[in-house]
């Protein structure tokens, strides 16, 4: 029980990490169009 909770948790901080690394990238993709 405890073991399914930490995996469960460390996978919700890996797609959030994901989620902003995805957000961040875009972010300056869309700076860089603005730029030019």
């Amino acid at each position: 029980m405890l073991q399914t909770k930490l995996q469960r948790s460390e996978l919700i901080s890996r797609r959030a990490s994901e989620a902003v690394v995805w957000g961040l990238k875009r972010l300056t993709l869309s700076n860089r169009q603005v730029q030019f």
